[in-house]
């Protein structure tokens, strides 16, 4: 890490400890999250006034040197404390880390440091609620890439078809049906874990993979996930109700990352993945641990086929057609 942001982080946490000593006044919610009931009008005039403000500080700091220097990045460590403590949690604005660890961690609040942590198509769990036979959880979505969510829309939560709710700029709702909470690994999510966030393929537009619902068939223990040169092996053990439909080359969804089987193994009920450096690093792969349930979808094809091979056999006559209006 540069030294120039370890200053600012030591500035940060120095101005963040003075504002808890002697006024007593800690993060509210974490700086990347705007609180509730703030107009887009109020956080804009923040964003400004805290850019402006940030600016100065750099400027002053900087006037009649070749760079900040170690003073001037107290200085602004100071200010984006300030900052972050008294007008993010009303704004949400400026999402430097250098700001947000300092108050965050005097503030003993360790969301945003899972935010950061993973990548843009990763959220964050920020609160699970218990509700009457179902639950309600919380999720951010990652810093400077809010998904273009509108009340009802499906959006798929670690490979789980969810309705999003109560949407924000870096935050959304959903409810976990009881039939959810049974079936799939979202009955263990809690504050600090990480989830894949995918929206719908529009109609018409490219078909990259193949074809995921995000409808949670069951759910498999991950075994391993190893590094092999530049890339990852997965292995994941397979409960028997969705063993048959593993082909090995065909496709499966695990946390509701489309996937292609590179290996099958019928004896140990175990599919081997290989997984690319990208996959690995921008989805929740890198944080499960051997032992942990994940998603399991079968590739739907694989199902129309296995009905369509237990109907009776159909024989399509000229009188079938006319009998059935053809």
């Amino acid at each position: 890490m540069p030294g120039y942001i370890v200053v600012q982080l030591v500035g940060a946490t120095l101005a963040a400890l003075f504002l808890h000593a002697v006024l007593k006044v800690t993060s509210l919610y974490g700086s990347n999250y705007p609180a509730h009931g703030l107009s887009g009008g109020a956080a804009l005039w923040m964003e400004i006034i805290l850019t402006m403000g940030l600016v100065s500080v750099i400027l002053g700091t900087a006037s009649g040197a070749q760079n900040v220097g170690i003073l001037g990045a107290f200085g602004v460590g100071s200010y984006i404390a300030l900052a972050g403590l008294w007008a993010s949690p009303l704004s949400g604005a400026s999402m430097n880390p250098a700001r947000t660890f300092g108050p965050d961690l005097v503030a003993t609040n360790f969301t945003d440091f899972w935010v950061y942590a993973v990548g843009p198509i990763a959220g964050a769990v920020l609160a699970v609620e218990q509700r009457a036979g179902t639950k309600r959880i919380t999720i951010a979505m990652p810093p400077g890439q809010g998904l273009p969510l509108r009340t009802g829309d499906s959006i798929a939560v670690s490979g789980v078809c969810l309705t999003a709710l109560d949407i924000e700029p870096t935050r959304f709702r959903a409810d976990l049906a009881a039939e959810t909470v049974a079936r799939t690994s979202l009955s263990l999510l809690e504050p600090g874990s990480t989830v894949n966030l995918e929206l719908p393929t529009p109609a018409g537009a490219p078909l990259g993979g193949h074809v995921v619902q995000g409808h949670v068939d069951a759910t498999g223990i991950l075994v391993s996930l190893e590094p092999v040169n530049a890339d990852w092996w997965l292995t994941v053990a397979i409960p028997e109700s969705v063993s048959r439909y593993m082909v090995e080359k065909g496709s499966i969804a695990i946390e509701g990352i489309s996937l292609t089987i590179a290996r099958w193994d019928p004896s140990t009920q175990q599919v081997h993945v290989a997984i690319i450096p990208h996959t690995y690093a921008r989805t929740n792969l890198n944080t499960l641990k051997p032992g942990q349930p994940v998603n399991i979808e079968a590739d739907v094809l694989i199902k129309y086929m296995e009905q369509r091979a237990l109907q009776p056999h159909f024989e399509l006559t000229l009188e079938y057609l006319i009998a059935n209006g053809y």
